[in-house]
């Protein structure tokens, strides 16, 4: 059959572009999810998870890495050795018992088109990063490049010590801004530990309270409507957020009491 036999009503039965509009922008982007929001309804639906204060005894804390790099200023012409330094004691001065973990990504991964997002597709030099190296780039032009980054994270863990992390039996705080780290925290926690806070900037929230407020299946599923809704990987379905598929997924709440139902409902 030709393709001028093809009756119309048929041809235009199917999505009439290379890309799924439904996942895809018209500039041939990922459509992004907004991650916070799922978090806003977890605490909306147990808000006596959100605290004021931390414990005071025994209390661990795990540092978000790349945070603090942001939090000090690195003086002009500092050698990267110094930077470190730096870095080092703004980390000691701040928390007790700290633990800072690095995360990444070396070379082509599923998150480059969310590190051009966020770079507004800037293009940054990339520079040699040893100890004896000078800065001579602003700290965001640093930041700015993932690269970069990576060589002074590398430099970072050469010259610190690292050290067993115990955390069996102690509360947890885990400094962080990353949402993708608070949906980990909330499905991975168990309800019978220590307890776990998220600590951001905006507030502190024990995940631990959560976990055992909400009926076991959300926490189950809550990696999968993360996913599913959008994140730095994966592309939103078009109408359709975070709260959307927490709604359409199967109910997750116990029936309980009124004050739950009446929770999930607003």
């Amino acid at each position: 059959m030709g393709v001028g036999d093809i009756p119309l009503s048929e041809l235009l039965g199917y999505e009439l572009c290379s890309l799924p509009a439904a996942l895809f922008d018209n500039y041939m982007r990922m459509r992004t999810g907004d991650k916070a929001k799922l978090i806003h309804h977890l605490v909306k639906l147990v808000p006596e998870s959100v605290v004021s204060t931390l414990p005071t005894t025994g209390l661990r804390n795990i540092i978000d890495g790349e945070g603090p790099l942001h939090k000090f200023a690195w003086p002009k012409n500092s050698t990267y050795a110094e930077i470190c330094t730096l870095y080092v004691r703004h980390v000691s001065s701040s928390y007790a018992n700290a633990t800072v973990i690095f995360d990444g990504y070396h070379g082509t991964s599923a998150k480059d088109e969310a590190h051009r997002r966020r770079s507004s597709n800037d293009v940054r030099a990339t520079v040699s990063v040893t100890k004896e190296t000078h800065l001579t780039m602003s700290k965001k032009a640093f930041l700015g490049n993932s690269s970069s980054l990576t060589k002074w994270v590398e430099l970072e863990s050469m010259l610190s010590t690292p050290q067993e992390m115990r955390l069996q039996g102690s509360p947890v705080a885990v400094v962080a801004e990353d949402s993708d780290v608070f949906q980990l925290l909330v499905h991975h926690t168990d309800p019978a530990a220590s307890d776990v806070y998220m600590v951001a900037a905006k507030r502190t929230v024990c995940t631990s309270t959560i976990k055992r407020r909400v009926d076991v299946k959300l926490s189950e599923s809550l990696l999968f409507l993360h996913d599913v809704s959008g994140c730095d990987t994966t592309s939103r379905p078009h109408g359709i957020g975070k709260y959307a598929a927490r709604f359409h997924s199967h109910k997750c709440l116990s029936p309980g009491t009124s004050m739950e139902r009446e929770r999930y409902s607003s």
